[in-house]
């Protein structure tokens, strides 16, 4: 990956996202129904078991109220990298990608020569 905010996969700006999110859910900030911005269809979080799921595009401290409504279905095919994010275009890297040890390029052999 290049860079960004896509790179910060660390566990506190995952952990500091997601609690952000839950407070701004509980003060009203952010919705608890909506419509899926990826297959548009209604879903909400307002029953156990709700359908409704807030994808956070980046964990970046600047961005953690800033996401995406999906239902339950769209929402586990982001994370699998199965379908575009609604607003980026972007494929999602799956949980093996992050974690995955990175490759060396061949550009990263030529800076290892010089």
């Amino acid at each position: 990956m290049g860079g960004g905010i896509y790179e910060d996969w660390s566990a506190s700006a995952m952990d500091g996202a997601h609690h952000a999110t839950q407070r701004a859910v509980k003060d009203g900030r952010l919705p608890r129904s909506g419509v899926c911005e990826a297959c548009g269809k209604p879903c909400d979080m307002t029953r156990a078991g709700g359908s409704m799921k807030l994808h956070h595009w980046s964990h970046a401290r600047e961005h953690w109220l800033d996401v995406l409504i999906l239902d339950a279905s769209c929402h586990r095919k982001i994370h699998n990298g199965s379908l575009r994010e609604p607003r980026t275009g972007r494929v999602y890297p799956t949980v093996a990608e992050r974690r995955a040890p990175r490759r060396p390029t061949p550009t990263d052999a030529t800076r290892e020569a010089v």
